[in-house]
């Protein structure tokens, strides 16, 4: 009997015991990345990453916003510009002003063509490549490899099929599974790849299960509002709202401090750019990242730079140099014109034309 048990032990036990991550041993970067709450860095030494994520249309209205909370004069610590993410939806969206977010250094998304349900493999292809093929061809300067990102609407995905058919159409990572905190200080696990399938609770089926090698998953970590009763799985959608600015920016800090004390995982916002709309949020967004920005080696960085960073490690004095958060790789509308400069400089040209012409007919009349 005691034999028979030992074998059955093993038989059990041993699969999940020789199928479980274990990061350098059976899962190597820059491919591999296990699911871990501890980066195997010094925490000392890891530079703090935040993210903002902002899903659904893009508009001109947008452009104040991310003015004044992204523009200059604020900079990383390497002296680049801040970087922010969309996840666009083809409803909504204004092709225009998304070239300028574009050439700004932004990283663009896809969220869906049509921002419906998706929870099976043939509606998901569908909506994945067309609206990637919408951005494509509609966004100036955009090349495939730069479109390798993919938020579900709503947050619901379609299970293991999600992954397959991400991977078929070449997106890299997906950011749509969540994980939620118990309260304010517990730690938030790391970005990791799915060698070993999704670690965490299902809370909108279905969801992952099983093993993906290679694709990368961004957990929508929920936020936990301001008096650490619940939890926020979009950062503008607390059950909790605030209700002043300082309220706000409590809020914020509170939880950007749980990450930058805690375990330095990446510090995600996921929200829409609509929440700014009310005066105080924007005020509270303005003082909380300026005050984020006050602590050391802190970058606001897009999710592309994030995943970069997990695949090739730097230390904060390591990172100064890194080329994916270098400032040739951020902004690059100092070299391309945007459609609005380019009409500009089409007035300017003929009015100097005009002009010209205008004086060479005065002259030849002055000297008959």
């Amino acid at each position: 009997m005691t034999g028979q048990r030992i074998l059955y032990f093993i038989l059990t036990v041993l699969p999940s015991v020789t199928s479980f991550c274990h990061q350098g041993v059976n899962c190597h970067l820059p491919d591999c990345f296990c699911h871990t709450y501890f980066h195997p860095l010094d925490r000392h030494t890891i530079p703090q990453m935040v993210y903002f994520g902002f899903d659904d249309g893009v508009r001109e209205t947008a452009i104040p916003y991310l003015d004044q909370l992204f523009g200059e004069p604020r900079k990383n610590p390497n002296g680049c510009p801040l970087s922010v993410t969309f996840y666009v939806s083809g409803d909504n969206t204004n092709y225009n002003v998304l070239s300028d977010m574009y050439f700004r250094g932004y990283e663009l998304g896809s969220h869906s063509v049509t921002h419906g349900h998706i929870s099976n493999a043939k509606l998901l292809k569908e909506e994945a490549e067309t609206q990637r093929d919408n951005i494509l061809k509609r966004v100036r300067g955009v090349t495939k490899n730069a479109v390798l990102g993919w938020r579900s609407p709503y947050l619901q995905t379609a299970g293991d099929a999600q992954v397959e058919v991400l991977k078929d159409l070449g997106y890299t990572y997906d950011i749509s599974l969540t994980v939620t905190k118990a309260h304010m200080n517990s730690l938030s696990p790391w970005p990791m790849t799915l060698d070993y399938g999704w670690p965490f609770k299902c809370y909108i089926p279905p969801c992952v299960h099983n093993n993906h090698p290679g694709f990368w998953e961004v957990p929508v970590i929920s936020l936990r509002d301001y008096r650490d009763q619940d939890n926020c799985v979009y950062f503008d959608t607390c059950k909790n709202e605030t209700k002043t600015e300082e309220e706000t920016f409590k809020y914020i800090m509170n939880n950007f401090l749980s990450h930058y004390n805690g375990n330095k995982a990446p510090f995600g916002i996921h929200m829409h750019v609509n929440w700014f709309k009310e005066p105080e949020n924007l005020k509270a967004m303005d003082r909380a990242i300026d005050e984020m920005l006050s602590h050391k080696q802190v970058y606001i960085v897009n999710v592309k730079q994030v995943i970069a960073w997990m695949k090739d490690p730097q230390n904060y004095t390591q990172v100064e140099d890194f080329h994916p958060w270098s400032c040739s790789g951020t902004r690059v509308e100092a070299e391309v014109m945007t459609l609005s400069e380019i009409v500009l400089l089409l007035f300017v040209l003929a009015a100097l034309g005009l002009y010209i012409f205008i004086m060479v007919k005065w002259l030849k009349f002055r000297k008959r």
